[in-house]
């Protein structure tokens, strides 16, 4: 069954050439499922697939057809083009993802005037296309029939909600009013015996009648705030999220740093033990060579390490060395002096320093005598007497 058909799209905004006419991009249509009433009031789901919209056929169809003002009576051909054509459209018609894409060139002067001051701002496509009659789902939406091989007619400037004498309107919850043309000889419908245009919305699913253009922008205000409302709820949740997310984190990287801490409290004993048995083995080395009187609580590692290695090698500079450097330097000059110097015999004496009578293992570490300190025959011999003399003197102090 071929069947003739509307479809409202949408223009963008048009401009003017030098000529005075104008240039239109819009869609023309889309793809999905149409609902249409016929003159008995029945309804018919009509599902135009991609497949069928924009083959090249149907594409090719709408290239260069002529631009009415409103849909003429009946569809056009040779014999009366001249008559209701007010301009063409491009060569090139296009997909636009869902939608069918097209430029428009309108020559007519009253109708450049209708676009410009806003009487007629939208578009309406006529084609013909085949019906097939089988019925099922698509994309969630159940249809009645399928339409094929769509070819262009013409295509229509028509004014904001109105579809012309000749047709019904119906909304689709794209933009889209889908229109059925009346039979040559059929009557229109009316109510109260009154012709009527009937325009059909879709709330939630549920098909609503409204009878005038006042309810419609009525009802696109509210939609409109309720979008609006609905955008700015939705901004302050995202908000929400961003500030939660942002506590969640703290919250998280708390939780490490105790866990952290905790590991640190439970190891803290055996660091202590470790730390104060290291400070320990350092002074007791230290006092090898700096002896029982120096004072170290107020010195750190290095400035111990320093002590010594000055005392050792009172000319030497460890300004502009590092740490590791002091700490290998103060390790071999105290392994060297420890070789050099032979383990002090212990001593027990009295009060006046005179070895103790009643310890029999005391004695006193003598020093070299005058005649021993006298110079020997060779300087070899002298160097070994005061190496020897100064192993006393540290022995005993």
């Amino acid at each position: 069954m071929t069947v003739h058909r509307f479809d409202r799209g949408t223009l963008k905004k048009p401009t003017r050439t030098p000529e005075g006419w104008l240039r239109v991009d819009g869609h023309l249509t889309r793809t999905g499922v149409f609902l249409y009433r016929d003159h008995a009031g029945k309804e018919r789901r009509e599902l135009r697939l991609p497949e069928e919209v924009f083959s090249e056929a149907t594409l090719k169809s709408f290239a260069m057809v002529p631009v009415t003002d409103e849909h003429p009576p009946k569809f056009l051909d040779a014999s009366n083009t001249r008559e209701f054509s007010r301009g063409s459209v491009s060569e090139v018609i296009s997909r636009d993802d869902h939608l069918v894409r097209a430029s428009l060139i309108v020559t007519d002067a009253e109708l450049v005037a209708k676009l410009t001051t806003g009487k007629a701002q939208e578009i309406s496509c006529g084609y013909t296309c085949e019906l097939e009659e089988k019925a099922g789902e698509h994309n969630g939406e159940k249809f009645d029939c399928i339409q094929r091989n769509i070819v262009g007619n013409h295509v229509a400037i028509v004014p904001v909600g109105r579809a012309g004498p000749e047709a019904r309107v119906r909304m689709d919850g794209a933009s889209f009013q889908v229109l059925e043309v009346q039979t040559p000889g059929e009557p229109a419908p009316t109510r109260e015996g009154k012709t009527v245009t009937v325009k059909t919305i879709r709330i939630d699913g549920v098909d609503f009648e409204v009878g005038t253009e006042a309810h419609l922008q009525a009802i696109a205000k509210r939609d409109a705030e309720t979008a609006k409302e609905l955008a700015a709820v939705k901004a302050e949740r995202d908000e929400a999220k961003k500030a939660l997310d942002v506590v969640q984190a703290k919250a998280d990287a708390a939780a490490d740093r105790l866990a952290k801490l905790d590991e640190e409290m439970k190891a803290l004993p055996a660091k202590l033990a470790a730390d104060f048995k290291q400070r320990a083995d350092l002074e007791s080395k230290a006092r090898t060579v700096l002896g029982e009187k120096f004072d170290l609580a107020k010195l750190d590692t290095k400035g111990v390490q320093l002590a010594v290695l000055t005392k050792l090698q009172p000319k030497a500079d460890f300004s502009k060395k590092t740490d590791a450097q002091i700490e290998a330097r103060f390790d071999v000059e105290l392994e060297q002096f420890t070789a050099e110097t032979p383990e002090p015999t212990k001593t027990t004496a009295t009060d006046d320093g005179e070895p103790d009578p009643l310890d029999p293992f005391a004695r006193v570490v003598p020093r070299l005598t005058a005649d021993e300190m006298k110079a020997p025959s060779t300087d070899a011999e002298m160097a070994r007497r005061k190496m020897i003399q100064r192993q006393l003197d540290r022995a005993n102090s």
